[in-house]
């Protein structure tokens, strides 16, 4: 098993929070392959959140780019932040939700529209959606990377046959697939055992770079939370085949 924070073949070495913390702090300059890595992470689930709330797509776009660019030119501050909740998707909202409002006071909207503060400014769905679209996003991103892994050992049809078959305890349907891919069942079985580890160790990777600390305890429970979500979602090959 890797450690939360041993480099894995295809995924960035530097933490999504490292990247936020070098930004604002200007300790090193960060290259714009991770740059680009974490705006891919969190621009759609930013979107999202702000479209259902102000209820304008092209206004939620324009407020999440302005808001990643503060980001980037170093303009929002995280040393107010709690380590011992210190997760990168929390920040990241807090900090959209006062750039919003911000937005709304610039431009004077009437004062029955603009929310007194953070907490009136969403409610337990709008956030649950948002963990959701967090959720799908890193589950795409993992699934993407691991489909390449096995293209390019012309495994494609055994990655789309164990994609099926997590997300299903039919035996059947799992003889039927190795019947198809001309696989021994003890031979998929275990193909299978180390296609479920290396997803669960990719997506605990994904987790923990949005973590400030490295407690594995706190990994592990973020980790679950993930899960948790993407299985009340649906299964894996519908969220794969929405990249």
């Amino acid at each position: 098993m890797h450690s939360p924070r041993e480099k894995v073949p295809g995924l960035f070495p530097t933490t999504r929070w490292t990247i936020v913390r070098r930004l604002v702090d200007g300790e090193q300059r960060v290259s714009l392959l991770a740059w680009d890595d974490f705006v891919i992470s969190y621009q759609q689930p930013l979107r999202s959140w702000l479209a259902t709330r102000c209820r304008d797509v092209c206004l939620a776009e324009e407020l999440v780019q302005a808001f990643l660019v503060k980001i980037q030119s170093r303009q929002h501050s995280i040393s107010e932040l709690d380590a011992a909740k210190g997760r990168l998707r929390s920040w990241l909202l807090v900090s959209l939700k006062r750039h919003w409002i911000d937005h709304l006071r610039r431009e004077g909207a009437p004062k029955s529209q603009i929310p007194d503060d953070l907490a009136a400014a969403s409610n337990a769905d709008d956030d649950n959606a948002f963990d959701l679209e967090w959720a799908l996003s890193i589950a795409r991103r993992v699934l993407s990377r691991i489909r390449d892994e096995y293209a390019a050992r012309d495994s494609a049809a055994l990655f789309a046959a164990l994609l099926e078959a997590i997300d299903s305890d039919d035996r059947q349907l799992r003889a039927d697939r190795c019947k198809s891919l001309g696989m021994l069942p003890n031979t998929f079985s275990v193909a299978f055992m180390r296609f479920r580890e290396r997803l669960l160790i990719r997506l605990r990777e994904e987790v923990a770079a949005t973590l400030i600390g490295d407690d594995p305890a706190e990994i592990d429970g973020e980790l679950r939370h993930l899960v948790a979500i993407l299985s009340r979602h649906g299964d894996l090959a519908s969220i794969a085949s929405t990249q």
